[in-house]
């Protein structure tokens, strides 16, 4: 089982902002005071918001910036947009979850990233947006592996044993990578 927590943007006031800051670990907390961009704050309140004060408190990141539980039983995955902050925990870290949101906006598309498979979806009539957010929610998902970004292709997913589940929220798309037969729930907060 997999819940993703998805919430738009907002401001968080002073008290709200330091209960969240207050249940942090110190790791974490170290990581958000380098966030120095005021929006990349904002948005990583807001996506610390989704969790609960046990949660907040077991989060860490590895030097790669990847967010982990430390004793929990639980993957977690987050990614934010320009309007959107979204979070995926799993029930078990044997039941890795990736995901990744981007505003339908994007400045200057490149298939330089892309694969010579996903080039031929795209040309095809697959969306950019959803073949990015596969491409993010794919790496996510695989955690620790050496493939690098450029060449995982998100149009054999069962190479990794995983599955995608894409859907529209308002002007945004969310990518969820996940097992196969991994039921998904959607928490809109």
């Amino acid at each position: 089982m997999i819940n993703i927590f998805i919430k738009k943007i907002e401001q968080i006031n002073e008290k709200e902002a330091q209960a969240i800051i207050s249940s942090l670990s110190e790791n974490a907390k170290k990581r958000l005071n380098k966030k120095r961009n005021k929006d990349l704050f904002l948005a990583s309140l807001c996506a610390l918001s989704l969790l609960s004060d046990l949660q907040r408190a077991d989060l860490d990141y590895h030097d790669s910036g990847v967010p982990f539980f430390k004793t929990l039983d639980a993957d977690i995955s987050i990614s934010h947009s320009k309007n959107y902050v979204t979070v995926a925990i799993s029930n078990s870290k044997d039941n890795p979850v990736g995901i990744d949101i981007e505003d339908d906006v994007i400045k200057s598309p490149s298939n330089r990233f892309l694969t010579e498979s996903e080039q031929n979806a795209l040309e095809n009539g697959t969306p950019y947006l959803e073949i990015w957010t596969k491409k993010e929610a794919l790496f996510k998902f695989l955690k620790n592996d050496s493939t690098p970004f450029i060449n995982l292709d998100t149009t054999f997913p069962e190479k990794h044993k995983a599955r995608f589940t894409t859907i529209q929220i308002e002007n945004a798309t969310l990518s969820v990578c996940s097992r196969p037969n991994t039921k998904i729930e959607i928490i809109q907060k």
